[in-house]
């Protein structure tokens, strides 16, 4: 479990615990994002009136710094890769699984990426910078792909707001913390059996 809750904006690009966190992520499979479903939280985590925060906001924003981080990763070798595509006539498949194996990048992962989006694997130096973005985004949504665990259900403004969520394409799981809680604490007491 990866807390993200200290994560800044440019987190990727080391500000703030962005490194920390984002190195952390290379070994999940999956992730879950926390989103408080009531908007009662702004973008930076403090505490705003309910239906205040527009929570697809704090979707948008994990997702851009998780994809300029693999953004920066692949850059830093982007011509070499070029080179062994173009010039040694590789398979882009193979080289960017080798160069990104350590985040769980496979082949076919790269393979479906570049049909879903009809790329040139043969010439990614045609590709744009926002072309090669929207390749990682794919890539990384493929091998990291995101629940959103919509917390604050029982807030009236919450309905409204995971409907909205359910737009952006994710698995949503509608939760409630403080309930999950009093579970608890009625299950310590012997008031009921919850597990």
């Amino acid at each position: 479990l990866v807390d993200c809750a200290g994560l800044v904006p440019d987190a990727w690009q080391g500000r703030g615990l962005g490194n920390q966190f984002l190195d952390e992520i290379r070994q999940a499979d999956a992730l879950i994002h926390i989103v408080d479903a009531a908007g009662a939280t702004d973008i930076e985590g403090k505490p705003c009136d309910a239906g205040a925060h527009d929570p697809r906001k704090d979707v948008r924003f994990l997702e851009r710094e998780l994809d300029m981080w693999l953004l920066q990763i692949v850059k830093k070798d982007w011509d070499k890769t070029i080179k062994r595509v173009e010039g040694m006539k590789e398979d882009l498949g193979p080289v960017l699984e080798e160069r990104l194996s350590g985040l769980g990048v496979r082949r076919l992962h790269v393979a479906r990426a570049l049909t879903d989006l009809g790329l040139d694997a043969s010439h990614p130096s045609k590709w744009s910078e926002d072309q090669l973005l929207e390749f990682l985004h794919k890539v990384r949504s493929l091998t990291k792909p995101m629940l959103i665990a919509a917390n604050k259900i029982d807030i009236p403004i919450a309905k409204d707001n995971i409907e909205v969520l359910e737009k952006l394409g994710y698995t949503i799981v509608p939760c409630c913390a403080e309930a999950e809680l009093a579970l608890r604490r009625a299950a310590e007491k012997g008031l009921t059996d919850y597990k």
